[in-house]
């Protein structure tokens, strides 16, 4: 399972190392380490979600969240809340996982309660013990911390946008990499929050305004690092 979400999840959320997973899993962190095992329980079910049509019984999201609520892996105190890179990405997983148990997707009490509590800690880390993390954990908390907003920003939509990938390939192979993909999309939802909180008054009124952030998210949908593959005149505007 572990193997299935490194080849076809984690490009989709690339929160976590392999080698460095593998090897606290091999060294048997999980054993000692409750909030490691919450971690790793996740992922299970996180693949579970995701890859709906493989068969990984006796598997289910409903077992793993059952199994790391009974053994109290996640639970912290409230006066001393314990935040570490490790439970932000679990409590992720679950908050995305939860969603997929019923048709409110992330409008779900579970799957609100899990994300609200990965954003509350990744925001602490992020910003009072970034300086505490070595360079990969950094980067990986910089990716959830981006992941995290991009789904409460899709929240914040009221639905799901009809999307279309019938012109694209069924698969890149395994050079492609997702994290400029990433930083793009958390630049346009970084416009569209701007968008909605800034006063109209600093661009001149309301037509200014949508003009001025118009004009900012054609230029990003322009960069992206997107390509059409084996069409030799591409329009400019395709994305």
């Amino acid at each position: 399972m572990l193997g299935d979400w490194f080849e076809k999840v984690h490009a989709l959320a690339p929160v976590l190392h392999r080698r460095r997973l593998m090897y606290r899993l091999k060294t048997g962190e999980a054993n000692t380490d409750r909030t490691f095992c919450a971690l790793v329980v996740s992922v299970c079910a996180a693949t579970v979600a995701t890859l709906r049509r493989a068969d990984y019984s006796p598997v289910t999201v409903e077992r793993c969240i059952d199994f790391i609520e009974e053994h109290h892996l996640l639970d912290h105190g409230l006066r001393q809340p314990s935040y570490s890179l490790d439970w932000c990405i679990a409590m992720y997983n679950i908050g995305t996982s939860a969603s997929s148990m019923n048709e409110n997707g992330l409008g779900d009490m579970g799957s609100f309660h899990g994300m609200s509590e990965a954003a509350a800690g990744t925001r602490f880390l992020a910003y009072y013990r970034m300086a505490d993390l070595d360079m990969s954990q950094q980067q990986l908390l910089k990716r959830l911390f981006w992941l995290i907003f991009a789904a409460y920003c899709s929240a914040d939509i009221f639905g799901r946008l009809s999307l279309s990938v019938a012109e694209l390939p069924p698969w890149h192979g395994d050079t492609a990499s997702y994290v400029p993909g990433l930083n793009q999309l958390s630049e346009l939802f970084l416009i569209w929050h701007e968008a909605q909180t800034a006063p109209v008054s600093l661009y001149g009124g309301q037509e200014e305004a949508l003009k001025h952030f118009l004009s900012r998210i054609q230029t990003t949908i322009d960069n992206f690092p997107l390509s059409c593959a084996g069409e030799e005149d591409c329009p400019g505007h395709r994305t």
